[in-house]
């Protein structure tokens, strides 16, 4: 899912810029790694473009980060994760 958030917002002690997020993306583990991904990820960009956004964040799965970024999106920072003692990668892409 998208979010458009109009206002920078928290999470634990961290403040994300407002804009539009890939909130919720995944693939079910035994069907990774057959274009599934690339083919929503794709579907998500067009969408980001419709809305007239100029860049797309998200807080990534750790273990998703080289699949985001082989797509372009950039890291940007560690941010804390709920899960006590953790920290998630915040990324972006800016749209073309």
């Amino acid at each position: 899912s998208l979010v458009n958030r109009r206002d920078s917002w928290s999470v634990a002690t961290s403040v994300l810029a407002a804009g539009i997020w890939l909130d919720h993306m995944f693939v079910e583990p035994p069907w990774i790694g057959r274009g599934i991904g690339s083919r929503l990820l794709a579907a998500v960009l067009v969408q980001c473009r419709a809305m007239g956004a100029e860049c797309v964040y998200l807080l990534a799965d750790p273990h998703a980060r080289g699949f985001y970024e082989k797509h372009g999106f950039e890291y940007v920072r560690e941010v804390p994760s709920s899960i006590a003692g953790r920290t998630t990668p915040l990324l972006r892409k800016t749209i073309d």
